[in-house]
């Protein structure tokens, strides 16, 4: 009996860790992207969706960048005039830094540790911009929410969320 009864305490205390981790992650999102009305996740992918629109109409005229048919836009940081491109089922090798549209970075590879990964198992955004590039070239990628994670997001990316990628292609395999 005694048993059974620690069981019990243990996984109650657990559970209630449980909630209040996932309490205090929906006060954060609430915080980040203000108090939001309606049915939840569906309202908050509403918001940062309608929010990151505007950012990609403004983005879209400044100097140097380029928007594809799809809507992804890119700028050229760092531009060569002839080499290798990938194609859509090629593994690459890069550095790269992702951003939300506010600045705050949500991952990134190490300098000293690239990334390597195939373009067939990455975001849509990934694959076409990936593919406009040359080994040795960096670009940034304004992806808007529907080449990347759409309305539900993922458990680090908040649904609608428009994402900035800082990309350094450093190999084709």
């Amino acid at each position: 009996m005694r048993l059974i009864s620690n069981n019990f305490w243990l996984i109650a205390v657990v559970a209630a860790f449980l909630f209040a981790a996932f309490y205090a992650y929906e006060l954060y999102q609430k915080a980040r992207y203000g108090e939001l009305t309606g049915s939840g996740q569906q309202a908050s992918a509403s918001a940062v969706a309608s929010r990151d629109v505007d950012f990609l109409k403004a983005n879209k005229s400044k100097q140097g960048v380029t928007t594809t048919d799809s809507g992804l836009q890119y700028k050229v940081i760092n531009e060569l005039s002839s080499g290798m491109r990938p194609k859509a089922n090629d593994v690459v090798t890069v550095n790269y830094v992702g951003k939300f549209i506010d600045g705050e970075v949500f991952d990134e590879s190490a300098p000293t540790n690239p990334a390597t990964f195939g373009l067939d198992q990455v975001i849509p955004g990934w694959t076409e911009g990936v593919q406009l590039m040359r080994v040795g070239e960096k670009f940034e990628f304004y992806i808007p929410s529907d080449l990347a994670y759409g309305p539900l997001g993922n458990p680090r990316i908040p649904g609608g969320s428009t994402l900035i990628f800082e990309v350094e292609l450093l190999a084709i395999k």
